[in-house]
């Protein structure tokens, strides 16, 4: 994991000169400093925990996200697949606040594993099948199984963001799904075992978001 002031600095100069390293393009933990185009919008009122961001539309740097997206649309049945789609099926006359409390508590039930353990590389994004296969995964996995299920019931992309985010009382980087939902931003994140309403949250600051149709640097 990256220490933030030091890759802060670094991705400042890259940006006034122009280019970026391709093991930075890889680091999920900066967005690529190889994007360019203009800002759609300053957020000042689209804030989480307490930042407001700037959005883009340019998300073709994002090669990992793209992967997966497109990797997710050809997962094959197998058992553990096959016992997903059948709690999915469950759930599916639940209120949404219960569907998403649902899928919150079955991807948190399985363990955390290192990608280097699961995949023998340091930085791997998971399927669903990937994630269920493997008997769980990091913390971006958590959150992609989430975000997976819950488009699965009928929850739309624009609802949701993939957000990696440092973690100050942990001294590290980590990865949660943020939903809008009942007029509020609410947090499924691996630590915590119930879904949280992120101004509840003090500890986590946004560096970068991603959703199917843009991205959001943290300010």
């Amino acid at each position: 994991m990256s220490i933030l002031k030091v890759w802060y600095l670094i991705l400042f100069v890259l940006t006034l000169l122009g280019g970026t390293s391709q093991a930075q393009a890889d680091d999920y933990t900066q967005p690529p400093a190889a994007i360019t185009g203009n800002a759609l919008d300053t957020l000042h009122a689209d804030t989480l925990f307490g930042h407001a961001s700037v959005s883009y539309q340019d998300i073709k740097a994002f090669t990992k996200w793209s992967d997966v997206l497109q990797r997710q649309a050809k997962i094959d049945s197998t058992d553990r697949v096959v016992a997903w789609q059948e709690f999915l099926d469950s759930i599916r006359d639940k209120s949404k606040d219960e569907q998403i409390a649902a899928v919150n508590d079955y991807v948190n039930a399985l363990p955390y594993i290192t990608d280097m353990d699961n995949y023998g590389v340091e930085d791997h994004w998971a399927t669903v099948e990937d994630f269920l296969e493997h008997n769980g995964g990091d913390c971006e996995d958590y959150a992609l199984a989430k975000y997976f299920s819950l488009i699965e019931l009928g929850f739309t992309p624009d609802q949701m963001r993939l957000v990696i985010l440092y973690d100050a009382d942990k001294n590290a980087d980590h990865a949660v799904l943020a939903m809008t939902h009942n007029d509020k931003i609410e947090i499924l994140d691996n630590q915590y075992s119930s879904v949280r309403d992120a101004q509840t949250i003090s500890n986590y600051k946004p560096i970068y978001a991603i959703s199917q149709e843009q991205w959001w640097r943290y300010l």
